[in-house]
């Protein structure tokens, strides 16, 4: 025989403090309630089923129930008591259970609705700036586009231009040789903007390649059968610079191809492009021909121009005509910004 005072019971479910309508509970394992608070009829049973089916063989557990001695749905949890008979069960009623569970959740809300609405506000607004800027990016590309249609179009008018310059020049009552030098200068300055609008950039020349054209060019216009060496390394420049630069070179092949080759003569031409540890790019172009008098060259237009040309570049050349035209022409890569007073 095994007595539980109902004191001990009642100090126990107010220890657990396990909120309105909850119940602890001692019962037999053939279903007979030994003990309860609160307090039952004496020798109440709650059926042969004392613990749902699939933990009749675990020695705790949980389980949900309505139940069948006063209708109240709750959770249950239970543990079997060693050495003997007995089952101990603490039950919670589902609203009592809940009820601290929900209030979590209305205080959780109170304060994770606002803090929603402000991020789903700032994520509109955010989600708007990109519509933005998505949108003023894609027409600054296409601005870009057309701008650079346009920059091409207006090279290429310039060069057709120019080369309508040229022609005129040669209709001209001149003397052959003067119009030969204007047209080449004209073609030379054109050809830089031939390649400004066949390029990917707007802003500067690969400098091998234009000299290559031109020096071709400037072969072909004297009929004369010498042979030419190219040794360039790419090098890029702005447009300006690079006709300036262009404007030289044509002034230095014409000489060399009037003045180095007389009669049938036939020589070589060698040009040299390269790009110095020091900044700094070096034209060299030499011939094989009779050389010239340097007193008679420095009193001609064509090196004055290049001497100004050269000033103009910010750089500096050397040229020698003993066995041979040696001329050397030295420019930055970049001019530098020169600073204010």
């Amino acid at each position: 025989m095994i007595v539980v005072p109902t004191s001990l019971m009642s100090q126990v479910w107010l220890n657990l403090d396990l909120g309105p309508d909850s119940a602890i509970s001692v019962v037999r394992k053939d279903g007979l309630i030994v003990a309860r608070h609160p307090g039952l009829a004496e020798g109440s049973a709650i059926g042969s089923q004392v613990v749902p089916e699939g933990l009749d063989s675990q020695e705790s557990g949980t389980y949900r129930r309505v139940s069948r001695l006063d209708g109240v749905e709750r959770f249950i949890g239970f543990h079997r008591v060693s050495n003997s008979d007995l089952i101990a069960f603490a039950a919670v009623a589902r609203e009592a259970a809940l009820a601290d569970f929900n209030g979590r959740i209305v205080r959780i809300s109170v304060i994770a609705v606002p803090v929603f609405l402000a991020l789903l506000a700032m994520t509109v607004w955010v989600s708007r700036l990109l519509m933005v800027d998505r949108r003023r990016r894609l027409e600054a590309e296409e601005s870009l586009a057309q701008n650079k249609m346009l920059l091409r179009e207006i090279h290429h008018r310039v060069k057709n231009n120019l080369q309508t310059v040229a022609s005129l020049v040669r209709l001209q009552p001149l003397p052959e040789d003067a119009k030969r030098d204007l047209s080449r200068r004209v073609a030379a300055m054109a050809m830089v903007h031939e390649q400004i609008y066949r390029s990917d950039r707007l802003d500067t020349v690969d400098l091998s390649m234009y000299l290559r054209e031109l020096v071709g060019e400037v072969v072909q216009a004297f009929g004369v059968y010498s042979k030419v060496e190219l040794g360039l390394e790419p090098a890029k420049i702005d447009a300006d610079r690079a006709m300036v630069v262009g404007l030289i070179v044509t002034e230095v092949v014409s000489n060399s191809l009037k003045h180095a080759f007389p009669g049938e003569h036939r020589g070589q031409i060698n040009f040299s492009l390269t790009i110095g540890d020091d900044g700094q790019i070096r034209l060299t172009i030499e011939d094989d021909g009779v050389g010239f008098d340097p007193q008679a060259v420095k009193a001609g237009l064509g090196l004055k121009l290049i001497d100004r040309f050269a000033q103009q570049l910010g750089g500096r050349y050397e040229i020698s005509g003993n066995g041979g035209l040696r001329f050397v022409l030295s420019i930055p890569v970049a001019m530098q910004q020169q600073s204010g007073p």
